[in-house]
């Protein structure tokens, strides 16, 4: 069976501002809601570089899997704005391949990054099935479903004994 590749984009393959996510009373999407934030991440060249080689070699087998969990009224903006950051830096990426998941956290009938692989594949996942993630949660999951996780170090988060791991940072 030929390998899949799916891929974070906050703190995966763009790096992320801290202060976005950290308490204030305010909920995160209001600090950037309107700033077109996502469009302007750096991108962590060492991950980009790995997906742009994978997607000259195999770009049918190349996804971008990220999270947009924000209220409807801001849905638009934010998934936009990702889709500029893939489009300027990952310019092989297949239009379909990019794949949106509504909750950030796995959780109690919230559906998962793996649920949105399953479906996309039409099967259940498999060993040769690569999550690259830097949330341990989803990596946890992607691994229930029968996936390969990936642990992706940013410099941020801390390792993993218990996975693979590629540091980024």
């Amino acid at each position: 069976m030929e390998p899949n590749y799916f891929f974070d984009m906050d703190g995966t393959l763009a790096h992320y501002d801290r202060w976005v996510y950290e308490p204030d009373g305010q909920p995160w999407y209001e600090k950037i809601r309107g700033t077109h934030y996502y469009r302007s991440l750096l991108p962590h060249m060492r991950m980009v570089d790995l997906v742009n080689g994978l997607l000259r070699e195999h770009p049918e087998q190349v996804y971008i899997l990220t999270s947009v969990d924000v209220p409807p009224e801001i849905f638009y903006e934010h998934t936009a704005d990702k889709i500029h950051w893939v489009n300027r830096y990952l310019t092989g990426l297949l239009p379909e391949h990019f794949l949106v998941v509504h909750s950030r956290r796995p959780g109690k009938g919230k559906q998962t990054k793996s649920d949105v692989a399953v479906e996309i594949l039409q099967r259940p996942l498999t060993q040769t099935d690569y999550l690259y993630d830097d949330f341990n949660p989803n990596l946890e999951d992607w691994r229930t479903y029968g996936g390969t996780p990936i642990k992706v170090l940013n410099g941020i988060n801390h390792d993993r004994p218990d996975m693979q791991t590629i540091k980024i940072i």
